[in-house]
C-alpha cells in the first residue's frame, strides 16, 4: 500500500538507502492506518473534528456514559470537562501504561472548582477501569493507601501498586466515597 505521503517520501529521499525508505513506507502506511481508525472512532465521539488525542475524547465520552453527564461546551473547559444532572462538574482524565512495571502515575489535584474527578485507566491500550472520587474521599484514600506525599486533604498520587489496591480491595474504597467500574478486555 502506498499513500500519496509515501510516494512523496520516496521521490524526494531518493539519497537514502533503500531498507530506510522501506522502513518510512511502512512507518508512513501505518501512520494512514492509524488516522483512519482515528477518523472512526472519532465519528462516534460528541466532538468527532476534535483535533484532540482520542484517548482524551474517548475517556470524556466513556465517563459521561457512565454518570449520565453532559459533556462540556468546550473540550478545553477550565476546570471541569463534565456536567452531572445535579449540576455537580467532573474533570475527566486518563493514564496509560505499557503491560509491565508501569513508568506513569497520576496525581488526583482538587486544586480547582471540580467536584468529582474521573481517571480512566489503560494498560497495554485496553481500557482496565474507571475510577471516580469525590472532593471529600481523597484524604480518605490516602489513609487507606498509606500515602505520605504532602496536601492529602486535595490531591492523591496514583501508582500501580494503588491501582491494584483499588481494584482488590473495591468495597472499602467505595465505602468512602469512590466509584470503581472495572472492563474486561474480551480479545
Amino acid at each position: 500500500m502506498h499513500s500519496g505521503i509515501n510516494v512523496l517520501i520516496t521521490v524526494t529521499m531518493t539519497k537514502l538507502d533503500h531498507s530506510i525508505l522501506s522502513e518510512i513506507d511502512n512507518l508512513c502506511d501505518a501512520y494512514t492506518e492509524y488516522c483512519r481508525a482515528r477518523s472512526k472512532l472519532l465519528s462516534l465521539l460528541p466532538r468527532s473534528i476534535s483535533g484532540r488525542d482520542p484517548t482524551s475524547e474517548f475517556s470524556e465520552a466513556l465517563v459521561a456514559k457512565i454518570l449520565n453527564a453532559k459533556i462540556a461546551a468546550s473540550p478545553v473547559q477550565k476546570g471541569y470537562d463534565l456536567i452531572r444532572s445535579d449540576n455537580r462538574t467532573v474533570q475527566v482524565r486518563s493514564l496509560s501504561n505499557s503491560k509491565g512495571a508501569w513508568k506513569n502515575f497520576h496525581t488526583i489535584d482538587f486544586n480547582g472548582d471540580c467536584d468529582e474527578y474521573a481517571l480512566v485507566v489503560f494498560v497495554d491500550r485496553q481500557l482496565k477501569a474507571v475510577l471516580i472520587f469525590t472532593r471529600d474521599c481523597v484524604e480518605k484514600a490516602c489513609r487507606l493507601l498509606s500515602k505520605r506525599h504532602a496536601n492529602q486533604k486535595t490531591t492523591l498520587q496514583i501508582y500501580e501498586s494503588d491501582f491494584r489496591a483499588f481494584l482488590r480491595s473495591q468495597n472499602e474504597f467505595e465505602t468512602i466515597g469512590m466509584s470503581i467500574y472495572t472492563f474486561i478486555s474480551v480479545h
